[in-house]
Order: C-alpha cells, then structure tokens, then sequence
C-alpha cells in the first residue's frame, strides 16, 4: 500500500495547466515541519482534474493545507524526483490567517470603539 498524509503550507501559488486532452492539473510545493528536529522538507505536489481547479483557485502562498495520495520516485537523467499525486486537498484555515500589523495603543481613538446601532 503506498498512502502518504501531510500538513504543511504552500510556499507559492499553485501552477494549473491544461493538458491536450483538456485535463487540468495543478502542482505545488508544500513545506512539511518534521515536528522532531529544527528542519522543514519540501515536498512537491500534484493534483488532478477537478481538485487541481479547485486547490489553483482557492489555495495560495502560505496557506495551510493537508494532502492525501501516493508517494512517487521519479528518475530522470541519473537524478532522483520525489513527488505526491494528491488524490485529496483539505483547505486548512482561512483567508484571515495571513498576519495581521501590529496597532499600538496610542494609535487608538475612543471613537474608533463606537459601536453603531
């Protein structure tokens, strides 16, 4: 059984294209914390069909999300390519997540805590 599940965040905005055949396809990379250790992984990415749609027009750089599919080992030209073939994306999160700047105190006015009726 080859299944692999991750949560990490898109490090750019995912990439659709449209093959001859019509059929859409989206690839990202996803940065993957090991938890364990101080280090993150870089795992690449690939959806299919309608979730490769789906995951262009609502996902983009440094959302969160959890990938589920299989793990491919591609090699070309004496390398070796790691890559996952998404069968399903969870949006984690939301658009309000990205950071916020920071307001001081002294910025504030009274009038800026009136609450209309």
């Amino acid at each position: 059984m080859n299944k692999i599940i991750l949560i990490g965040r898109l490090t750019r905005d995912p990439e659709l294209k449209y093959l001859n055949d019509g059929k859409a396809v989206t690839k990202f990379t996803l940065a993957v914390d090991r938890g364990y250790q101080d280090k993150t992984d870089f795992i690449r990415c690939e959806t299919w069909g309608k979730t490769a749609e789906n995951t262009a027009e609502y996902m983009s750089k440094g959302r969160m999300c959890a990938v589920e599919g299989e793990l491919n080992i591609d090699k070309y030209e004496e390398k070796y390519y790691t890559k996952v073939n998404c069968n399903r994306v969870v949006f984690l999160g939301s658009n309000s997540d990205k950071k916020t700047e920071k307001v001081e105190d002294d910025d504030l006015d009274d009038d800026d805590f009136e609450v209309q009726f």
